[in-house]
């Protein structure tokens, strides 16, 4: 009966959308004014409730689009299952269903033309161990969930018919927190120090895995120790986390330092790289956003030439004799014209 008064009152009746919209009783009296929204114009809404039934009913220019159905059992569980349809476009029509089981959801199937997705979880003293994934029915994904005593997640593993075995570990200390994720064949480890960096590393099959090492000093500062590409470097962080030396001690750019200052609340002053091989060495300093290079040649240990690049692309080339400086040879910036010669 109320159905069929509540159809009556849509066939006779002209509800004003143009100008504002309402909610409804369950036979589409009105009996409250929505303030207009932008995203919800010429609409209004249907509220309906029938004992352990409760609807909600999205009409727009007096078509349904939208339906959202609350279903509760009572028993030794408390049950609801919760369903959202969507009619916005006829042809694509999409249902989601949601099962909770005392305020856990325990499925969500999701509806759309001939396609069905659903998600299982299962709880024990309701701390979820495993999620399970499937499409028409066949099984897609199932994740497995890994806690400790207390319950805190400390892993998981991911198994995809379509793809390779995912895991993933999850470690806490007092001054770190640290994350790996990867397959048979790479995992990536990722590490956040307590006042200090973030740490990042792949380990591969091939050739081997590798892990940093992770270290303080006697003065609190972060000393770690990795391999990028074919490099070994060893970066320092002070209590603060700011980097103060990176050092390349193996590898093809072996005796390659930079070394880093910072002002009182953290911003980078300047930074000083020093390239050394066994017949130059070069020094690249910035100083308040002004870029300065210099090289050094020497024979025997004992310096012979060195030149300083400045950011308005000039330079000094200055000649030694016997390890001591003589003469300074100011080019221009196309580093052929002299623009002075001075003799020590």
């Amino acid at each position: 009966m109320r159905w069929f008064l509540f159809c009556c009152l849509l066939a006779t009746c002209s509800f004003s959308v143009d100008a504002a919209w309402f909610r409804s009783n369950s036979i589409g009296q009105k009996i409250e004014q929505i303030p207009e929204q932008p995203n919800l114009q010429q609409g209004w809404f249907l509220y309906v409730s029938d004992g352990t039934v409760q609807e909600e009913l999205l009409y727009r220019d007096g078509t349904l689009t939208n339906k959202t159905t609350i279903a509760a059992q009572s028993g030794l569980k408390s049950v609801r299952t919760v369903t959202v349809e969507d009619f916005s476009d006829p042809l694509k029509i999409q249902r989601t269903r949601t099962l909770y089981e005392n305020g856990l959801p325990t499925s969500i199937s999701v509806y759309s033309g001939t396609r069905l997705e659903q998600s299982i979880y299962q709880y024990q003293d309701r701390i979820l161990l495993s999620k399970k994934q499937l499409v028409n029915g066949a099984l897609k994904s199932l994740t497995s969930y890994w806690r400790d005593s207390d319950g805190a997640l400390v892993g998981m593993r991911i198994v995809e018919t379509s793809g390779p075995l995912i895991v993933k570990y999850f470690s806490y200390s007092s001054d770190m927190r640290a994350f790996t994720e990867g397959t048979e064949s790479e995992m990536t480890y990722i590490a956040r120090h307590e006042q200090g960096p973030l740490v990042s590393h792949i380990w591969k099959e091939e050739p081997g895995i590798v892990a940093p090492h992770i270290e303080r000093d006697d003065g609190g500062n972060l000393i770690i120790e990795e391999y990028q590409g074919s490099d070994l470097i060893r970066t320092t962080y002070d209590t603060k986390g700011n980097m103060m030396l990176q050092l390349y001690v193996a590898g093809p750019n072996t005796g390659r330092s930079i070394a880093y200052t910072y002002d009182e609340s953290g911003l980078l002053i300047s930074s000083e790289e020093i390239i050394e091989n066994p017949l130059r060495r070069t020094v690249k300093r910035w100083y308040d956003g002004v870029l300065e290079t210099a090289r050094e040649e020497t024979e025997n240990g004992v310096s012979v030439k060195s030149v300083r690049f400045f950011d308005d692309r000039t330079s000094i080339v200055t000649l030694y004799d016997r390890g001591t400086a003589y003469v300074d040879v100011v080019y221009a910036s196309d580093g052929k014209t002299v623009l002075s010669i001075t003799y020590r």
